[in-house]
């Protein structure tokens, strides 16, 4: 079954393994990507999860960048997980768009 979503992504086309060193921002990148095309796009209930947390945070980004929403939602959700800042976040989003994958 093709996923859709996956066309959003600049780093996760669809692979099993993830195809980036492991000390590379690219490997983060596509784990994140992987995690909006696998399970946020397919599940109602984790779209309402991180386009809440998403946009409480940052309202303001909601339109900015050309990305999907919860594609950024997704890399705001795991960017804090794992320590991250709100004050930090936006610089990381240009990080993630500036990478070419």
């Amino acid at each position: 079954m093709e996923n859709k979503h996956i066309k959003n992504c600049r780093y996760y086309k669809g692979e099993e393994t993830n195809p980036f060193n492991p000390q590379s921002i690219r490997y983060t990148f596509w784990i994140v990507e992987k995690i909006y095309a696998t399970i946020v796009c397919n599940s109602e209930i984790e779209q309402e999860n991180v386009g809440t947390a998403f946009s409480l945070a940052f309202p303001d980004l909601l339109e900015e960048y050309s990305i999907p929403v919860y594609l950024k939602a997704t890399l705001y959700t795991q960017y804090m997980r794992f320590g991250g800042s709100n004050s930090a976040f936006e610089d990381w989003l240009l990080e993630y768009l500036r990478q070419a994958p």
